[in-house]
């Protein structure tokens, strides 16, 4: 979803400056929105894989079995 997200800003930012006369304000807020969620996935990617990780290093002494 925040790729998404990510991918709508920079399509409205690429549309803004292929325009006869570049509003900058306007640019502003798909370039923050953009940047924002693009830190965001990253960050989620990031827990994702920290947490694979943990979770395959469990030792065989602490996994409970039924």
């Amino acid at each position: 979803m925040l790729t998404g997200i990510v991918l709508y800003d920079v399509r409205r930012a690429v549309g803004i400056l292929t325009e006869p006369v570049v509003d900058w304000w306007g640019l502003l807020g798909p370039c923050m929105g953009g940047t924002v969620f693009a830190l965001l996935a990253v960050q989620a990617a990031a827990r994702a894989i920290s947490l694979r990780r943990t979770a395959r290093a469990v030792s065989p002494e602490t996994r409970v079995d039924d």
